[in-house]
């Protein structure tokens, strides 16, 4: 429990410098910013440099909500079964909304970042990360697959995450490839990553299907 609640301040911390960080540069912003990029990385939708304040708050949010809402989950006590794995996807999805954050800042000050490699390849190590731990879920309300067939029988639930595990893994892996793929390759390694994160839904509502039965 010491070790976890390190880990919270840690990240508090880390939120809060980035805030903090965002304010000594907001007044160098110019007064359109861009808010979305192409899968090639080139700006499409440009918005107030308010804005930032939004993106800079954001991965503070998210951390507080996901610190408080375990207590509200009607299965609380699946955290203390799979407290690391959950520690570990609030890290890594906490970091990635401060990573997006100051990719677009510095878009925004007219810094030149190769925006179409850092996305899809951090995007990439999460669901890597989240493969990886996905096994070590235990059924709740909040994190991990959801559905009414994985929540209803904890077989269901033990059996898609293992193998959404996998396929959030190759999912991953497709991700960091398009870091890496030329223009033409990005869509279909894309088309194909997505394919691999609705296999899990698929194969829960087979799993139900085989059972439903026995």
């Amino acid at each position: 429990m010491k070790t976890k609640n390190i880990f919270f301040k840690s990240i508090f911390i880390l939120t809060i410098c980035s805030i903090l960080l965002t304010l000594y540069f907001y007044p160098n912003l110019p007064n359109e910013i861009p808010i979305h990029f192409d899968y090639l990385g080139n700006p499409d939708n440009y918005g107030p440099r308010s804005f930032t304040f939004f993106t800079a708050f954001l991965p503070l949010i998210v951390l507080v909500l996901l610190k408080i809402i375990p207590k509200f989950d009607p299965k609380s006590a699946s955290y203390k079964l799979h407290q690391k794995a959950y520690t570990i996807f609030i890290a890594f999805l906490v970091l990635l909304f401060i990573l997006l954050h100051w990719v677009s800042l510095y878009v925004a000050l007219g810094y030149n970042l190769p925006i179409q490699k850092v996305v899809p390849i951090s995007i990439g190590i999460l669901f890597i990360v989240i493969g990886n731990y996905m096994p070590q879920i235990r059924p709740n309300y909040t994190y991990g697959i959801k559905l009414p067939w994985t929540l209803a029988d904890e077989n269901n639930w033990r059996a898609t995450h293992r193998i959404g595990g996998y396929c959030y893994i190759a999912s991953g892996i497709l991700f960091l490839l398009t870091g890496f793929a030329s223009s033409l390759l990005i869509s279909a390694c894309l088309l194909v990553a997505f394919i691999f994160l609705f296999i899990p839904m698929l194969y829960s509502y087979l799993y139900f299907k085989r059972h439903i039965n026995k």
